[in-house]
C-alpha cells in the first residue's frame, strides 16, 4: 500500500496522517533491508543447505543465513 492509498481507510485525519508515516517508515525500512540482505549475501559463505532452507513457507535469505551459520554442519545430527 502506498500513503497516498490510505485516505480510503480513515476518516480521522489525525488517523490519516499517522497511517501515512507508518506506512512511508515501513517502505523505508523494506527498502533497507533489502540493501543489506544483498549485501550480507554477497559476503556470505553458502551451503548447498542454504537452498534446502529457502524452500521451507516462511523462510527467506536472511533467516536461511542464520539457521546455516548456527548449526554448521549439518552431519553432525543422526539422520532419521
Amino acid at each position: 500500500m502506498k500513503p497516498e492509498e490510505a485516505i480510503t481507510l480513515f476518516d480521522d485525519q489525525h488517523l490519516l496522517v499517522m497511517a501515512r508515516c507508518y506506512l512511508a517508515m515501513i517502505n523505508n525500512l523494506t527498502t533497507q533491508i533489502r540493501i543489506m540482505e544483498e549485501e550480507i549475501k554477497g559476503v556470505a559463505k553458502f551451503k548447498k543447505e542454504f537452498e534446502y532452507l529457502l524452500t521451507i513457507t516462511g523462510i527467506g535469505n536472511i533467516l536461511a543465513l542464520t539457521i546455516m551459520f548456527e548449526v554448521g554442519d549439518i552431519s553432525r545430527f543422526i539422520k532419521a
